[in-house]
């Protein structure tokens, strides 16, 4: 993980329960800097979904808020000013589920993934992260058809 802020001591937090995550807190305001935690999640083999899916820490009672965002990250070296396009992101609040879905759909084959996330206010953290490329349809539907013509061509070789 990296981030744009020069105190990159955003710490890793243990709950007594060996549950451990990220706070956000310590990267400092989202204003007046951008000041983001993310990382680069890899090449897209294929054109498809991408799901972001993390718990979100509050960790203490007060309100926070929050924001996630799947990039494409093929140019550049990070989200804002670093050059990272957002495909989709999403903002979280006290308010909502602690455990978040992201998805960006039809992400062309050959896309470099990134992910981040940042804060407003409060002390919100995240957990379980986990990003996951998923086929899209249309290439799955064109997979199934060269399987059945293979086998009806090795079918009519055989006979």
């Amino acid at each position: 993980w990296s981030s744009s802020t020069t105190n990159l001591n955003y710490n890793v937090i243990d709950y007594s329960s060996g549950n451990l995550g990220a706070n956000l807190q310590t990267l400092g305001p989202s204003s007046p800097t951008f000041t983001p935690l993310y990382q680069n999640a890899g090449l897209l083999q294929s054109t498809g979904n991408v799901t972001l899916s993390f718990n979100i820490l509050g960790l203490n009672a007060n309100p926070y808020g929050m924001a996630a965002a799947i990039y494409d990250a093929s140019s550049g070296t990070g989200p804002g000013s670093g050059g990272w396009t957002a495909l989709v992101s999403g903002s979280y609040d006290r308010t909502v589920s602690t455990t978040q879905t992201l998805i960006a759909t039809n992400v062309a084959a050959g896309t470099t993934i990134g992910v981040g996330f940042w804060h407003w206010a409060g002390s919100p953290g995240v957990d379980n992260v986990s990003v996951i490329p998923e086929p899209s349809t249309g290439s799955m539907m064109a997979l199934g058809l060269a399987g059945l013509v293979t086998t009806r061509l090795l079918r009519r070789k055989n006979s």
